[in-house]
């Protein structure tokens, strides 16, 4: 039986995360030379990014962060939130929006 701490570590596949070993199971249904060659080709890779001490989750966000670049982009203007009062009450003052009407009764006191 295992012992707790032992319950967190990865799935292995041929000594390799199981998200590779995927690949390999894939390609059994379509055993071709080429495909023989993409296998081991995903298993150096494997080998090497865990020697690296990347799992294959970390791998693609290394990925991922790499193609994007060190800069991210601007939200669009369209994207931008905008704050919100919706409690708001129209003081005597204020004027109306042209765009929409605001029907609320004037404040009173009491």
């Amino acid at each position: 039986m295992a012992h707790w701490y032992n319950t967190y570590k990865p799935v292995k596949f041929f000594n390799v995360d199981v998200r590779f070993g995927i690949i390999f199971v894939v390609s059994l249904l379509h055993l071709r030379l080429y495909t023989v060659g993409f296998v081991v080709l995903a298993y150096i890779v494997g080998v090497l990014i865990e020697n690296r001490g990347l799992g294959f989750a970390g791998a693609l966000r290394a990925v991922r962060s790499y193609l994007a670049g060190p800069q991210r982009p601007p939200k669009l203007v369209n994207k931008k939130r905008s704050k919100i009062d919706y409690q708001r009450v129209r003081l005597p003052g204020d004027r109306e929006d042209e765009n929409r009407v605001i029907a609320l009764q004037p404040f009173e006191k009491q």
